[in-house]
């Protein structure tokens, strides 16, 4: 297409990137600023310009229909400006495309290394400086896990010299040397790693930057949808448009882009009264739809407001009713919400706008999907709100995981405003609720989590504050373990886990942890109704601890540790009562002192490794014997597991209890 000019192609595509996207700009705020259509005619008149001057014929003409649709001033088509600037992105992209197949790399020489660039597979613009930038980073990402390599072998290497210095007659010479070069590789990892971490957030931000884009153009072509289906519907609306600035991934944009259009043509269809029913109640002829997006920090708050006839909670509560759904604890407001569970409709009719009424769960699920939250507020006769809460980009979510009972489940930590411990009085028995105080509203009732697992112990725990689907409520878990940022995937439906999870949390350690349905949380019936049979029943059982020692104190002790962590524990005060209770009673986990006057934890070990129905049973050696050698010989009795009680630590025998018992 560029003929004899291709040398000045790439000066060509950097000037067109810059153009459009200063186009994007001016095109935005068409409606409300007068200077925009200057400024947009001016961009598409110098990229004509330039067009010709490189024998783009094509690309000349579509900038100059964008000219003449623009002539008409701020009342201009605004759809119609939309397309003919993606159409010249789309050309312009489509000719980078075929201009680095035709030629290939450029040398450095011919200045393509000072204003060039070329495009993802999306078609966004990246200028040669960035795209050396991501590279740069990648290279120096490469040689930190090259070294990180060598840092592993000189582990092997220590392993290995502990391995012989435990035969060694006099070993503090070898442990003085594996101390020092454990501190000093310790050190060096530290620092490769704090490198590797700036590497890969700079690296982030950059592709993120990448994939933002103003959300206003999106939202004034909506507008403009908004106002021709009224008028086919025999009404009147003014659609108004506050999003400055806002940008939103162009990925989440087009995840939610059919979500947003009905969200639209059901304020619209659904919300807004025909003119003479307008009139009938009292209110203007022009209905009034606004759009606003705003931005926080990493989240932007999109809403779509109506002030038509509202939804009427009585006839949602009717309709619930009907469905079979449990409403009597809900008030007008949670009564509301349930338009976003999947199905529930109040239209006994379809309509060619909006169907029956069903795309509301469609959408709140789609919105969930990518870690959002939403939710629905109307006043009958007033008008309906609709709010969403996005991240402005896809990248990793931040979650807060919980232990309640055996279950390790992850929340949303944006939806988490503060938590406390409270004490076992606070909490009633089962099914009960906690009055709470959150920080911002009125009192709230609190679902205790362990119970919706079949878990029906007494206690207390942790309060956790949450505000989500625009109501505050609270959620009572045994320990927060604390915050990390996951990838979040979707839970096959084979996995019969039905609405108790959003999705599955993959942390850092690479361990999956399902991410809980904040709706969940309203219902503990519905959550129990959720779990499979065979998991219900199993989760409503805990853990069956055989704590064995002579110590009357330390047996109270670990006693009280393990019953804190819901453990059920039974004692014994030495070897053979432990192994005759082994014989009668079922347990899941040994835990055994070594020093005993009948029967050693040591020799306890070695008979149930070689009793058919028990040599599976985990087994945790706590004692106070504390050399390598004792170690060794504790393990190869068949011990899963060796703690000193010295050093013996809450937490540590806790995690291990948990994790070998839940193998039973």
């Amino acid at each position: 297409m560029a003929g004899d000019h291709d040398d000045l192609l790439p000066l060509f595509l950097a000037e067109a990137a810059e153009r459009l996207h200063r186009l994007d700009d001016a095109v935005g705020r068409l409606p409300d600023d007068p200077q925009a259509v200057v400024r947009a005619r001016r961009e598409l008149h110098a990229l004509k310009g330039a067009t010709r001057m490189m024998g783009m014929g094509d690309l000349a003409s579509l900038c100059h229909r964008g000219e003449e649709v623009l002539s008409t001033g701020p009342d201009a088509d605004l759809v119609e400006v939309l397309e003919i600037v993606d159409q010249l992105r789309r050309d312009v992209a489509a000719l980078a495309d075929t201009s680095a197949g035709d030629h290939g790399p450029k040398s450095p020489r011919s200045g393509v290394g000072e204003v060039g660039g070329g495009r993802d597979a999306t078609g966004v613009w990246m200028s040669t400086g960035i795209l050396d930038g991501l590279s740069d980073r990648a290279t120096r990402g490469r040689l930190l896990t090259v070294s990180a390599s060598g840092m592993v072998d000189r582990l092997f290497e220590l392993a290995g010299l502990a391995e012989r210095g435990i035969g060694d007659p006099i070993p503090t010479q070898v442990l003085a040397t594996l101390a020092a070069s454990l501190r000093h590789l310790g050190l060096e990892f530290e620092t490769g790693q704090r490198r590797l971490r700036r590497l890969c957030e700079g690296q982030l931000d950059t592709l993120i930057a990448l994939q933002v884009q103003p959300l206003e153009p999106y939202l004034l072509g909506l507008a403009r949808h908004a106002t021709e289906l009224a008028a086919s519907m025999d009404k009147r609306v003014n659609v108004e448009v506050v999003a400055p600035g806002v940008r939103l991934d162009r990925r989440i944009l087009g995840t939610l882009r059919e979500s947003f259009l009905h969200l639209v043509r059901n304020a619209v269809d659904h919300g807004v009264e025909t003119v003479d029913e307008r009139v009938g109640c009292g209110k203007p002829e022009v209905a009034s739809v606004v759009l606003t997006a705003e931005a926080e920090g990493e989240r932007v708050r999109i809403a779509v407001l109506d002030d038509g006839r509202g939804i009427d909670p009585g006839e949602v509560r009717t309709r619930a009713v009907e469905l079979g759904l449990d409403v009597a604890g809900l008030d007008d407001a949670g009564v509301v919400q349930l338009l976003l569970r999947p199905g529930f409709t109040t239209r006994s009719e379809a309509t060619e706008i909006s169907g029956r009424g069903i795309g509301l769960d469609a959408v709140s699920e789609a919105v969930r999907g990518i870690g959002g939250d939403m939710s629905v507020t109307s006043t009958p006769g007033e008008g309906t709100a609709i709010r969403i809460e996005l991240p402005v980009a896809k990248r990793a979510a931040s979650v807060t995981i919980v232990r309640a009972g055996r279950h390790v489940v992850a929340v949303p930590t944006a939806a988490v405003r503060s938590y406390r411990r409270i004490a076992g009085g606070e909490v009633g028995g089962v099914g009960a609720r906690i009055p709470v105080t959150p920080s911002v509203g009125e009192p709230v009732a609190a679902w205790v989590l362990r119970r919706a697992f079949g878990d029906s112990r007494r206690g207390g725990g942790i309060l956790l504050e949450i505000h989500a689907r625009g109501r505050d409520m609270a959620l009572v878990v045994d320990e927060v373990e604390g915050e990390e940022e996951v990838l979040i995937r979707p839970i096959p439906g084979v996995c019969g886990v039905g609405g108790l999870y959003d999705g599955m949390a993959l942390t850092t350690s690479g361990v999956p942890v399902p991410l809980l349905a904040i709706d969940a949380i309203e219902s503990e019936a519905a959550v129990l109704q959720d779990l499979p049979e065979g998991r219900r029943s199993v989760a409503a059982a805990p853990v069956r601890v055989l704590l064995v020692d002579d110590s009357a104190v330390t047996r109270a002790m670990v006693r009280r540790i393990l019953e804190d962590a819901g453990f059920e524990v039974t004692p014994a005060s030495g070897g053979e009562e432990a192994w005759r209770r082994l014989r009668e009673e079922p347990f899941d986990c040994l835990v055994t002192d070594i020093e005993m006057p009948d029967l050693d934890g040591l020799e306890l070990t070695r008979r149930v490794r070689a009793t058919g129905d028990l040599e599976e049973m985990p087994v945790v050696v706590v004692s106070t014997r504390s050399r390598p050698r004792d170690r060794m010989e504790g393990l190869e009795a068949g011990a899963d597991a060796y703690l000193t009680k010295q050093s013996l630590d809450a937490r540590e025998l806790v995690d291990l209890v948990r994790r070998t018992g839940a193998g039973r």
